[in-house]
This record gives structure tokens, sequence and C-alpha cells, in this order.
């Protein structure tokens, strides 16, 4: 984990390659979600076979909605 100067570095750093990729090198800028609801997971086929490797919660509304977890 960064703190005030080191994680300013690693922003900097960051933005740097990604400007750096999208303007000079032809590349698409992609921003994935990090929440998606069940039917999003089974239509792309992760629901059944990778079911362990996501969390769970039940928010607002009653839609079951899962988050990868980084290990």
């Amino acid at each position: 984990m960064y703190w005030a100067l080191g994680a300013r570095l690693e922003r900097a750093l960051a933005n740097f390659m990604l400007d750096l990729h999208t303007g000079e090198h032809g590349y698409t800028e992609v921003l994935p979600p990090y929440m998606v609801n069940s039917e999003s997971m089974y239509g792309t086929g992760n629901c059944q076979s990778l079911s362990r490797s996501y969390s769970r919660f039940q928010p607002i509304g009653g839609k079951r909605i899962r988050i990868t977890r980084q290990q």
C-alpha cells in the first residue's frame, strides 16, 4: 500500500501510461465493471464454473450482485 507521495507517483504513472498508449499507440481505454448481476455472469459463462471465486451480497431491491475476489 502506498501513502502520500508514493500513492501520487503510482497514480501519475498509471495516467501517463494510459495517455501514452491511448494517444500515441491507438489503444482504447476500457473500464470493466466491478459489480455485475447474476444474469450478466451467466451470459458470459462465468456463473456456474467459477461460482466459488465470487463474493456475494444482497443489495436493496432483492437482486443478487457478485463481486470478484482479488486473491
